[in-house]
């Protein structure tokens, strides 16, 4: 289940409503080197290929997406993971969250953000999830 982008604000609703979903943190500009792309915008023009939107419909995981500039504030209160770089005044670059109803479980800045790290969030949060991928 793919959806539209949100703001902090809406954090708590989704909570109530998801058992395990993600938050995927977008960057500020569009890096099409990147392996990961914002599911809400089309793929890379170079690859033709969506490898988040292809895992995110086979594990079917709820996704919402947020601008990185736009959640930092929050990301300073959720894991200290993240608040060192944070308060060191470095990037964190983009991430993809795990949440199991309101509670941080892991991200794909603890391993890369790649398909890989996403497929280690999902694991974290129910390896059940797993059950219904796929490989072509």
């Amino acid at each position: 289940m793919i959806n539209n982008k949100i703001e902090v604000k809406d954090f708590r609703k989704i909570s109530v409503s998801n058992q395990y979903w993600l938050w995927h943190l977008t960057p500020n500009t569009r890096n099409e080197l990147l392996d990961i792309q914002p599911i809400s915008e089309p793929p890379c023009e170079k690859t033709d290929y969506h490898t988040f939107k292809e895992i995110i419909q086979q594990v079917q995981i709820p996704v919402y997406e947020t601008r990185i500039s736009d959640a930092l504030d929050f990301l300073v209160n959720l894991d200290d993971f993240f608040l060192k770089p944070i308060s060191e005044g470095k990037d964190i670059g983009a991430s993809v969250l795990g949440f199991n109803y309101g509670r941080f479980v892991w991200s794909t800045s603890h391993l890369c953000y790649c398909s890989e790290g996403i497929m280690e969030v999902i694991a974290k949060l129910n390896p059940e999830l797993l059950l219904k991928f796929e490989l072509d």
